[in-house]
């Protein structure tokens, strides 16, 4: 999938998604516990933070989900269907198979 494919209201919907949940764990001072790696967010007072809020796999769905959501069934199964033949492309060009 190129840039081109982009939905930018789509993945506003997304990015507007993953930092509401954020701020709400940021101000209920929520942090995981586990993850190696995820999402942290400022202060409320534009302080650094280092507490990770959201893990990256939470934080991917989330995105992603809302970003799926944004762009409707119809136009989310077509995103779908050509990521999966691009994925099937890049494993049959990979094992030397014809594409």
């Amino acid at each position: 999938m190129s840039d081109s494919n982009i939905d930018e209201d789509a993945l506003t919907a997304a990015h507007i998604a993953v930092e509401n949940a954020l701020v709400e764990m940021r101000d209920a001072r929520v942090s995981v516990i586990g993850p190696r790696n995820g999402f942290v967010i400022r202060e409320r007072n534009g302080d650094p933070s280092s507490v990770l809020r959201l893990g990256t796999r939470d934080g991917l769905r989330l995105g992603i989900a809302a970003y799926l959501n944004a762009l409707g069934p119809g136009r989310a199964q077509a995103v779908l269907a050509e990521y999966m033949k691009a994925r099937e492309t890049e494993a049959a060009t990979a094992s030397g198979g014809e594409v």
